[in-house]
This record gives structure tokens, C-alpha cells and sequence, in this order.
């Protein structure tokens, strides 16, 4: 969208969804001392809650979607850019959530932001891996990160502890940034989302930066929902459930 877009514009509409389909991911038991996504549980079910996502977000005029972690497989995730290309929407950018997915020989937790026409803006490999010494992600972890200059300002889509992470090195780390806004794929229970609130309340404080933060529950229920943090709601609330106040307007200062 070109900047004097957003001149007129004024506001951004962005949607945040999450999936209480209780399609969950399925688990690889090919190496029990990492866990790691190789699929869903009923991807057909989860393509019809997207169309159905996209529905409440076209009725909301969104202008941004962010889908949360382990959500989304690849598979998903190009049906998405594809219906991006072929059908008329509001949608400036879409960031369909982060999956497991082999890349280059290796498996990453990997996400890529998607234009109005469903092409790749901006990409991400998570950097630092879930779980514990006995069972941790099992991923290689990404060792940079890409940020999209735009007409509302430097932008970011980090993935889950990328963002929450509240141990060095992730702990300052967006802090000296400095980002306009980042959309967060997250996947947790309610304390994944009370560290994701924590880091963007400070971020709003000290930046002014806009988070917005998609949360998928792992048993796929109507829990640990997402939220905005912006100037007009600095403290991070979640809505009811996934269908209510699931989109948030939000003053552009250009």
C-alpha cells in the first residue's frame, strides 16, 4: 500500500486470529528426545476455520492478519497465498502463523509474511528453540533476522520466545531495535501469552512500538487468546473468545 495511503488511511485494522477447532499439531514419533510438528491433526478442518478466520477479518475491514505458531502447515500456508492472489480483500499483509518445515536439508520453525497478492515480503527462522534440555524443539534455529522497511514504519515478525524470551540474549534485544511493529506467531497455555504481554507492554512503553501477537492454545480450544499493544491500549487485554474484538484499530503517526 503506498504511503499516501496510509496518509488518508490514518488508522490500521489489525486482526489477530487463533483456531478453537481443536485441530492440533501432529507430533513426530520418529525421535522422542525433541518434539517437533510434522502436520496437523486435520488439515481439511483447519483450511475451512481459515476461510472462516478470513471471513470475520474481511467484516472487520482488517488491513493486517496475524495467524499464531503451529497452526498453519505448509501445506496451509501456500493455500493462503494462493487465495491472497485470487480473491478481492482488505488484507495489506498477511503473516500466516510459523510451522516446522525442511528447508535446505534441515528443519526450521519458519514464517513468511505474505502481500496483498500473496507474494513473500519478509521471512523468519525462529532463532531460539521451545522446550527443555530433555526435550527441546527440534529444529535449527535461524541466525539473523530480516525487518521490512514500510510506509508505517521498521517492522518485524518474530516467532513465540524470539519475542518473550525473558533471558539474554532475547531480553534487551528488541529493545535496541527499536521497532515500529512486530506480529508475533506464539503457540502456549496463559503464561506463553502473560511473557508475550510483559515484553510488549515495556516495548510500547520505551519504543511506542505496536505488538500484535497471535496465540494458538496447544489442545486447539477457545483459551490464551492474542492481543494489540498500542498507544490507545498499552496494557495488553485479551478479547473474550477467539470471535469477539479479535480486530483492533489502531492511530497511524506518519
Amino acid at each position: 500500500m503506498p504511503e499516501d495511503s496510509f496518509k488518508r488511511k490514518q488508522t490500521l485494522n489489525l486482526y489477530f486470529g487463533n483456531f478453537p477447532d481443536h485441530v492440533t499439531p501432529k507430533w513426530s514419533t520418529a525421535n522422542q528426545s525433541v518434539w517437533l510438528a510434522e502436520g496437523l491433526t486435520n488439515m481439511e478442518k483447519r483450511w475451512l476455520s481459515v476461510l472462516k478466520t478470513f471471513r470475520y477479518a474481511q467484516e472487520a475491514a482488517a488491513d493486517v492478519i496475524v495467524l499464531p505458531e503451529l497452526a498453519i502447515c505448509p501445506e496451509i500456508r501456500l493455500r493462503i497465498s494462493d487465495w491472497l492472489n485470487e480473491h478481492q480483500h482488505p488484507f495489506w499483509m498477511t503473516l500466516p502463523g510459523s510451522f516446522h518445515q525442511e528447508l535446505d536439508g534441515a528443519i526450521f520453525n519458519y514464517a513468511e509474511l505474505f502481500s496483498r497478492s500473496g507474494k513473500t515480503m519478509l521471512s523468519h527462522h525462529k532463532l531460539t528453540k521451545a522446550g527443555d534440555a530433555d526435550q527441546p524443539e527440534g529444529i535449527i534455529t535461524g541466525r539473523k533476522i530480516d525487518l521490512l522497511i514500510t510506509p508505517i514504519g521498521l517492522l518485524g515478525i518474530p516467532i513465540c520466545l524470539d519475542f518473550c524470551q525473558e533471558r539474554p540474549p532475547f531480553s534487551q534485544f528488541w529493545e535496541q531495535i527499536c521497532p515500529d511493529w512486530l506480529l508475533v506467531p506464539a503457540f502456549g497455555d496463559e503464561r506463553s501469552v502473560d511473557a508475550h504481554a510483559r515484553r510488549a507492554a515495556t516495548l510500547q512503553r520505551i519504543h511506542g512500538t505496536v505488538c500484535t501477537v497471535a496465540n494458538q492454545h496447544p489442545k486447539g480450544i477457545d483459551e490464551a487468546h492474542g492481543f494489540v499493544c498500542h498507544s490507545g491500549q498499552p496494557k495488553p487485554k485479551q478479547p473474550e473468545s477467539k470471535d469477539k474484538n479479535c480486530c483492533i484499530k489502531v492511530k497511524l503517526d506518519l
